[in-house]
């Protein structure tokens, strides 16, 4: 936060006590409480700048009295200056500098929410669920969100090490990162695969999400998809309108889709559809994970609420509460907590130790087949696949980014490979030469268990460097078991009804 003027610090604070006239609803007990204790504030700030032993700097006492307020509330509180504001509204169009990793604060510890596809996080191996415990050799005990951010930025072509703590592991990975500008696309990509089922990979909910997935969808559909498998693993939210406008190209006008709830009036609010839907009534598979998060969250839940398509995958993250953007003075914008997310069955989505629902509620879906789903934060889909695991030599070639260098050499070498790329035995003996070359330790049964793997990893790389992102998806999708598992079931559907019934028997 850059210093602010004395005078205009204190307004802040007192405009943050005083927001929109809630001192005039609080009870006449409550307002003499809180004016005794701003006198209170008021006359230890005097007496600190008055008497401490050295001249204080009254710019950082104020901003650290706002900071702890905030702090003390939930990770998401924040104060943003107008740059910071400028840098959060840049995100939401879909462009920013960094890693392409979204991070949050669960309970007290640094989290990834999600790595972006073919971001620096995700090429070397970033997981949901990885608590970053240090950065540059520093813990992360006690950091703020947006302190977390402003060092994990930074110039493009700059490094960053960060110190990662996954779940089954016994040790701690250091992973160090080149920094680089991360435009998002909403859909990077889309495409009619076998018979007449369409897949989407939607990564983003910024500005134009609905309007593209709408333009995706039909453009599928007169390609002759009437099937859709929509991707919307590792996408960790966006905006609210968004998501809205994205689930309405699935559910019919008058839906309920979103509902937030909060402590005041104007907190409570209800999105239902207002436009046809461009997808109509046919079968719809939602794939999730544990990096789905925030409006990822609300277009699964309602599209699980509804029966309206089957939800596949791993829980999702939980992140369900709602930020609220509020005008301070001097172009400063307070970031506060205001509500939560509760799907049209009334579950709560969000998950964690503040504001979080009992895992033992139990629901019914609000469609045709009044389904049982559970709440207790996040969406526990209605296929539960689990996603495969990293191994320890794997995690490591990722760490390294071998499969990046190594498919840059490879290209050049062969520059008059096909499309699709596919590699051979003798492109996995160069790999393996390569890592000798690089001095880099493996066993023949490293390699061996790890060779489906090692062969998918260099024929994305070369794809990308050959062919371009597009076509590094369509690679990607041959070895997609989540995918394909989508597919056997959508194959087999000839109405939504059809994909429970499919998916039950599995």
């Amino acid at each position: 936060m850059r210093k602010l003027k004395y005078a205009g610090a204190f307004a802040i604070l007192a405009a943050v006590v005083l927001l929109g006239g809630w001192w005039l609803g609080y009870s006449q007990n409550g307002r003499q409480n809180l004016k005794s204790d701003l006198n209170l504030y008021s006359r230890i700030l005097e007496s600190v700048l008055r008497n401490y032993v050295e001249e204080p700097n009254s710019h950082e006492l104020i901003e650290s009295s706002i900071n702890g307020m905030l702090g003390s509330l939930d990770p998401m509180c924040e104060l943003m200056d107008p740059e910071e504001y400028n840098e959060l509204m840049v995100g939401t169009r879909g462009k920013y500098g960094g890693l392409g990793i979204w991070i949050t604060i669960r309970d007290e510890v640094l989290t990834v929410v999600s790595p972006l596809k073919d971001t620096p996080a995700e090429r070397i191996g970033i997981q949901s669920g990885d608590r970053i415990v240090k950065i540059e050799g520093e813990s992360t005990e006690g950091i703020t969100l947006k302190e977390a951010v402003n060092t994990l930025r930074g110039d493009p072509g700059t490094k960053v090490t960060i110190t990662i703590e996954r779940e089954g592991l016994d040790e701690l990975i250091d992973y160090t990162l080149t920094r680089e500008v991360i435009t998002v696309d909403n859909i990077p990509f889309y495409e009619l695969l076998e018979g007449d089922i369409g897949y989407i990979p939607l990564v983003h909910f910024s500005e134009g999400a609905g309007e593209n997935l709408e333009d995706a969808v039909q453009e599928l559909v007169g390609m002759g998809a009437k099937k859709l498998i929509l991707d919307i693993r590792n996408n960790h939210g966006g905006l609210l309108t968004e998501a809205v406008r994205v689930t309405e190209n699935f559910l019919p006008v008058g839906k309920t889709i979103v509902s937030t709830r909060g402590r005041i009036q104007a907190s409570n609010k209800e999105f239902k559809s207002l436009r046809e839907p461009s997808f109509g009534d046919y079968p719809l598979v939602i794939l999730v994970n544990g990096g789905s998060a925030s409006a990822s969250e609300i277009l699964a839940g309602a599209i699980q609420d509804w029966d309206r398509g089957l939800v596949m995958g791993d829980t999702t993250f939980g992140k369900g509460s709602v930020q609220t953007t509020l005008p301070v003075g001097d172009g400063y914008v307070l970031k506060l907590t205001t509500a939560k997310y509760y799907t049209p069955s009334g579950r709560c989505i969000h998950k964690g130790e503040e504001l979080a629902e009992s895992p033992d509620s139990v629901y019914r879906t609000i469609g045709n087949l009044q389904r049982e789903v559970t709440g207790g934060g996040g969406i526990i889909p209605d296929l539960v696949v689990e996603p495969g695991k990293y191994s320890a030599f794997e995690t490591d070639l990722l760490r390294r980014d071998v499969f990046q260098k190594f498919a840059s050499r490879y290209a050049v070498a062969h520059p008059e490979l096909p499309r699709p790329v596919v590699v051979d035995a003798s492109a996995v003996g160069e790999f393996a030469a390569y890592l000798t070359d690089e001095e880099i330790a493996y066993s023949d049964e490293d390699l061996d268990k790890s060779r489906e793997f090692v062969m998918r990893r260099i024929e994305e790389e070369i794809s990308l460097k050959l062919y371009g992102r597009e076509e590094a998806y369509r690679v990607a999708l041959k070895h997609d078991k989540i995918v394909e598992k989508a597919k056997e079931l959508l194959s087999k559907a000839s109405s939504r009804e059809d994909v429970f019934s499919l998916a039950s028997g599995s």
